[in-house]
């Protein structure tokens, strides 16, 4: 049995995360799962309109657009979306600042996003484990 789009899909993510030293932050993580499931998605409507064909014709014999097509368009739109929520380029040694407690480099993308989710948590007034 072969993989589906989504395994090969996760995989091949995850290759480039690891070749770049990186690893996903629990949002990227989501995105990522979200990202095969729509994969996965893809191929299942993509085997509809290769089986049924790309038009139908209605009773009343008017032909019309399969159902799918536009839900395959859609969903690539999606697809490409998710992915572009995964960081998968390592950050320019120029972009990197340091962290004030222990001198070790910080990649500043996740240093923001990071401070913005501790302010959500204080905004909601919820503490971190």
């Amino acid at each position: 049995m072969t993989d589906s789009p989504g395994t090969t899909l996760r995989a091949s993510v995850m290759d480039d995360l690891a070749a770049n030293g990186l690893v996903l932050s629990p949002i990227e993580a989501q995105a990522l799962t979200e990202a095969c499931a729509t994969a996965d998605l893809i191929a299942s409507l993509q085997r509809a309109i290769d089986t049924e064909g790309v038009t139908y014709e209605s009773a009343s014999g008017v032909v019309h657009v399969h159902p799918a097509v536009a839900a395959v368009n859609t969903a690539r739109g999606l697809l490409a979306r998710l992915l572009s929520r995964i960081d998968t380029d390592p950050p320019a040694a120029e972009e990197l600042v340091h962290s004030a407690r222990d001198d070790r480099p910080v990649d500043p993308r996740k240093q923001r996003a990071g401070f913005a989710s501790a302010a959500a948590r204080k905004r909601r007034n919820v503490r971190s484990a």
